[in-house]
């Protein structure tokens, strides 16, 4: 028993370094204007992503003595698939901290918000982990109370209030949609072990009319998390009226950890109805990219085209379960890592820009690259690489998202799938409209007024930088992220760790 809890103790090490933090640091002392709270997250999200990494790796079941054979114990999972999200989630929190600081510098309550941002990815990775219904309710649910915590950090201003009150209220019917379908699920099928749920009704137990609700009250429910149209409308609002860094949060890591629990939940538990969810997501991810890009053509606020263009990725992202097979899959989780990155990246920097006093409407973006070239070059690529322009991150990961489709419907013989495959190049190809509108902004308009350069803290110069090399690096040499997505997406459909 001790070696079992020294090993389990082990493998819960990033959850544990997270949890920790959160707990202490509202305890700190406030110095250097709470520069230490700031740092201290920093180094839990780096150090817990290290280890992700190594167990990757395979290095740190090596170091540690842990024994690979018995990765997955009780209700929690240590998989390809977890440690895939969990890298999702880590890079996108040490993004957002990073910046925060400078975001924070005049206000209030930096304890209570890293506290959050800590408990927020815990959840996260307990989402990504979960063996169970109930153990990723748990946490679906302490990761949605700290983000809509976090989007009314700004209490005092209307929108953030108005932010925090959206997302509590869409946060509130998604749980309890959530829950009754899980109810049924446990009614149906005496458990909630995904597992053991697959087994039952690969078995034949259970009765359909029940479990067709079940489905549809979770997809329901998840839909919400993942922004899909129909249950997106709450988006854009939340988006742009939280403050600026969790923003990025939520596009970047909190709409993933939907993800993650959809693909778990239809792939792993649901498996054996495949033929009854496979037709509904097709439809749900060609009517989210098309209504998101048309409605991202009228919007002349930054943020609020970057939460449109947020949604129609998720649309892309979706034609991965129709698809279902590791090469679809594996497009599907890459496109998850790239979006992540770009999408949380482009928000990043609306918030640093948002603290030198630049407002969200577009307009305040003209002759940026007069302004701050780093900052320029960067919103310009994470554009372009949003509308999958070569050779960017964009471009790699829907090269092989839509290849996916393309692959399975040539080889079953399925007009569906080609049509999926279509329908996301041609919103692609849309999107390009509004993706271009950014950068004939930042580089072509000109401002009213005489540009001042602007001097950037060198956290925020970091982030530029990283963000920069990682939209470039991903689209040139994409092959470790690849891999890193083909073992998840085999993870997820086999099981194994």
């Amino acid at each position: 028993m001790a070696l079992d809890l020294y090993q389990d103790g082990l493998l819960l090490g990033p959850e544990l370094l997270l949890l920790v933090g959160a707990i202490l640091i509202p305890f700190l002392p406030v110095t250097d204007g709470g520069r230490l709270r700031s740092r201290l997250t920093t180094f839990l999200l780096f150090a817990a992503l290290v280890v992700v990494l190594c167990m990757i790796s395979g290095d740190y079941y090596d170091w540690m003595g842990i024994d690979a054979t018995r990765l997955p114990f009780g209700v929690f999972e240590v998989t390809g698939f977890a440690l895939f999200f969990k890298v999702v989630f880590l890079s996108v929190a040490l993004l957002v901290s990073l910046v925060s600081s400078d975001y924070l510098a005049e206000r209030r309550q930096a304890a209570e918000y890293y506290s959050l941002l800590l408990l927020g990815t815990l959840g996260m990775m307990v989402v990504a982990s979960a063996r169970d219904l109930i153990t990723l309710f748990v946490g679906l649910e302490t990761a949605v109370v700290a983000s809509f915590t976090l989007a009314g950090y700004r209490r005092r201003e209307a929108g953030s209030s108005e932010a925090a009150m959206k997302f509590f209220i869409v946060g509130a019917l998604s749980a309890a949609l959530t829950l009754y379908g899980i109810s049924l699920v446990y009614a149906v099928a005496g458990t909630v072990d995904l597992y053991e749920l697959a087994t039952v009704l690969t078995a034949g137990g259970g009765t359909r009319p029940a479990l067709l609700v079940a489905i549809a009250f979770l997809i329901a429910g998840f839909g919400f998390e993942i922004t899909a149209v129909p249950f997106h409308m709450w988006a854009p609002d939340v988006y742009q009226g939280s403050p600026d860094p969790v923003s990025a949060y939520i596009s970047g890591a909190s709409k993933k950890m939907g993800f993650a629990a959809v693909f778990k939940l239809l792939f792993v538990g649901l498996i054996a109805f495949k033929l009854q969810w496979n037709l509904l997501v097709g439809i749900l991810a060609v009517l989210t990219m098309t209504v998101a890009n048309l409605a991202a053509l009228q919007q002349t606020s930054l943020k609020r085209i970057l939460a449109w263009s947020s949604i129609a990725q998720a649309g892309y992202i979706m034609i991965a379960i129709p698809v279902g097979t590791e090469f679809g899959l594996t497009g599907g989780f890459f496109h998850i890592f790239t979006h992540a990155l770009m999408a949380g990246g482009a928000f990043i920097l609306v918030a640093i820009l948002g603290a030198r006093g630049i407002g969200d409407h577009l307009d305040a973006y003209r002759g940026l690259h007069k302004r701050e070239p780093l900052a320029a070059v960067t919103l310009s690529l994470l554009a372009l690489s949003l509308a999958g322009i070569p050779p960017l991150a964009g471009f790699a990961s829907k090269l092989v998202l839509f290849g996916g489709a393309i692959d399975q419907g040539v080889r079953a013989d399925d007009a569906w799938l080609l049509f999926l495959a279509v329908a996301g190049i041609v919103n692609s190809a849309l999107s390009l409209v509004y993706y271009a509108r950014i950068v004939r902004t930042v580089y072509v308009d000109e401002s009213e007024e005489v540009p001042a350069r602007m001097a950037l803290p060198w956290p925020s110069v970091a982030v530029l930088v990283l963000l920069l090399l990682a939209t470039i690096v991903v689209g040139v040499w994409p092959k470790p992220f690849y891999e890193m997505s083909r073992i998840a997406a085999q993870s997820l459909l086999t099981g194994l760790p």
